[in-house]
């Protein structure tokens, strides 16, 4: 596929690579896009759930820099619950459980109040009209 702005494809032609989505590989969620497998709803459906992490992790790690916690590696599992009716269905809850490893002397109580901070300047979270749950772990 061609990228649709000239600026994009200068970029694309200098790199030797076509235009992709960015960091679909960062996520515990796997989403598979088999058509035969998946009707073309559980597609969208995985795709919303992942756009809640992809929102956040931004947003975290900008909070991470601009207060001096180095983030050696975040990683995130999404999950949602779908509740299903004769006339269609509708998300009832998400659950988001980020891990994030942070380098050795920095403040870990500071880096876990940082995650509710970005889950309140996420606009996908904010947007959403069912919970999104957040449970953070950085590991020791």
């Amino acid at each position: 596929m061609r990228p649709s702005c000239r600026a994009c494809r200068m970029r694309s032609a200098q790199k030797g690579m076509s235009r992709r989505s960015l960091g679909s590989d960062q996520y515990a969620m796997s989403l598979n896009l088999d058509r035969q497998r998946w009707h073309g709803h559980a597609i969208v459906s995985k795709l919303l759930v992942a756009s809640l992490p992809s929102c956040r992790m931004p947003w975290y790690l900008h909070l991470c820099a601009i207060t001096g916690i180095v983030a050696l590696d975040y990683r995130d599992e999404a999950s949602g619950t779908m509740q299903e009716e004769d006339s269609g269905g509708a998300f009832v809850r998400a659950a988001l459980k980020p891990r994030v490893t942070i380098a050795k002397g920095a403040d870990r109580a500071k880096a876990l109040a940082l995650h509710e901070k970005a889950h309140h300047l996420c606009f996908i979270a904010r947007s959403v009209r069912f919970p999104v749950d957040l449970a953070p772990q950085i590991p020791d």
